[in-house]
């Protein structure tokens, strides 16, 4: 039997590291588009939650520059949040009986539903696309950041 568990971990851990980077660039191109001195830009978005950035950034974008359409950037920025969500905020545990079978636990108390208790097994291969599609997400912001800005938006950091 195979031991799954490092390669579940180092998915994890690529996926932290993949939406760590997403998060860094998204704020660097809302801190651009509320400013072009990056320290006003930094201070307005620096405690701002990855939703509310996501919010401010559309919004900023509709006022700026509105010819842009980012529909489809905003799906899966909202997208890859929830599946990140999911992975990170589990639990894990491997079988006693099989090493390779490693599940993922999700205890969640909603108001006015109760209890519910997600159990599934893990498999590393929906981890590793979800690391995907977050780097393609981030390729569209810098496409996005580069028609608008060209690449010295790269050194606005």
């Amino acid at each position: 039997m195979k031991d799954n568990s490092d390669e579940i971990k180092k998915a994890l851990g690529t996926l932290v590291w993949d939406f760590g980077m997403l998060e860094v660039y998204l704020k660097i191109i809302a801190a651009k588009l509320i400013s072009d001195d990056a320290k006003i830009g930094g201070i307005v978005i620096s405690e701002m939650s990855y939703r509310n950035l996501i919010n401010a950034f559309d919004s900023l974008m509709k006022y700026s520059y509105s010819n842009h359409d980012i529909r489809n950037i905003l799906k899966e920025l909202n997208d890859v949040e929830a599946q990140r969500n999911t992975y990170i905020h589990s639990a894990y545990t491997e079988s006693p009986k099989d090493s390779a079978n490693i599940h993922r636990f999700k205890f969640t108390a909603k108001q006015g539903k109760g209890l519910s208790v997600t159990a599934e097994q893990v498999d590393v291969r929906n981890i590793e696309n979800t690391c995907e599609r977050i780097r393609v997400v981030n390729n569209e912001l810098a496409n996005l950041a580069r028609k608008i800005w060209g690449d010295a938006v790269l050194k606005f950091v």
